[in-house]
């Protein structure tokens, strides 16, 4: 097993929105208020609690990741991102999992409609 420390994402410094570790709310889009709060208690674990940049890499720029058989992506809104900054590394994939929504939680998020295009 392999483990790769980095924010991927399309391989310019971004921002990322950290929300309480718990929440499991934390990513490089910030959570949409408005929509969080159609839900009991997400607008106060969806809260940010800091905001820092980070440098992303493409799934392409992975040197060291082998070919992909199976590819589950479930990255807080970026799964769209990710993967049209990835062409070269999923090609050898059988299957993909891939988190979608149907309500956007991150403010620019793409939709289930967006991801399936």
């Amino acid at each position: 097993m392999s483990i790769f420390n980095d924010f991927l994402f399309d391989g310019k410094p971004q921002n990322i929105y950290l929300c309480k570790p718990e929440s499991g709310m934390t990513s490089l889009l910030k959570p949409c208020k408005s929509a969080l709060q159609f839900f009991n208690g997400f607008e106060h674990i969806g809260s940010v609690q800091s905001i820092e940049t980070v440098e992303t890499k493409k799934l392409d720029e992975l040197e060291d990741l082998p070919d992909i058989d199976f590819l589950k992506i479930d990255i807080q809104g970026a799964e769209l991102t990710v993967l049209n900054n990835g062409t070269q590394k999923p090609k050898s994939c059988i299957s993909m999992q891939v988190e979608v929504a149907y309500f956007c939680l991150y403010e620019n998020q793409p939709t289930f409609g967006d991801i399936d295009l």
